[in-house]
């Protein structure tokens, strides 16, 4: 199975204007279409080993990425692999492909796969999409996390997760980016004080 299977809205608006031109009969209508669009994104996923590599690669970056902010990481920004220059379409705002999105942690790279080398983000399931065999050419950009980008991975991938979805996921991979859960000031003192009463408690005294 060749990456190309995977289908954007872009693609998918292509592959209708294309039947619809042949005069497709019943047998081959829309619902068949998107029926087989589905099973490809479904064989594509199996392929990976059941990973987010394909469609909510995403919407599991974008759930990394806000996760890591939240605990206050200093460097947390999206890389995609899209197509956007090629096609002459405006990356914020235009339909183009998108061929993988990757969390950025303080100069360090994760997908569904954990941690990855840079040479990493462009290679899925052993096909670089920076082969200058690949039919579309595509970029590798870093972007702040703001909404106008958010919309784009929506738009511009077969997602049909959203990164609520990826919370739990998210927050494992900011465990391994950033060194274990981190806890504020307060939650340290909470946590002391906690343990300090359990003590008192399993030898009957009083701590004050």
């Amino acid at each position: 199975m060749t990456f190309e299977m995977k289908i954007t809205r872009r693609k998918l608006r292509q592959i209708i204007k294309e039947e619809l031109a042949r005069k497709l009969d019943e047998s081959s209508s829309a619902a068949d279409i998107l029926a087989q669009i589905d099973a490809d994104r479904a064989a594509a996923k199996e392929a990976s080993g059941g990973l987010e590599l394909y469609g909510n690669c995403g919407m599991m970056a974008i759930a990394v990425v806000r996760e890591a902010q939240r605990r206050g990481a200093q460097d947390a920004r999206i890389i995609m692999v899209h197509d956007a220059h090629d096609v002459g379409e405006d990356v914020f705002t235009g339909d183009y492909d998108i061929g993988h999105v990757v969390a950025l942690i303080n100069s360090r790279y994760f997908d569904d796969r954990g941690e990855i080398s840079e040479d990493q983000i462009t290679v899925i399931d052993g096909e670089d999409l920076l082969d200058p065999h690949m039919s579309e050419v595509f970029t590798v950009e870093t972007f702040t996390l703001e909404p106008a980008i958010e919309s784009a991975i929506e738009r511009n991938t077969a997602s049909d997760r959203c990164p609520s979805d990826f919370r739990e996921r998210a927050s494992s991979i900011v465990d391994q980016a950033m060194g274990g859960a981190e806890l504020t000031a307060g939650e340290a003192d909470e946590l002391e004080s906690l343990v300090a009463d359990a003590v008192a408690d399993a030898l009957d005294i009083d701590i004050g």
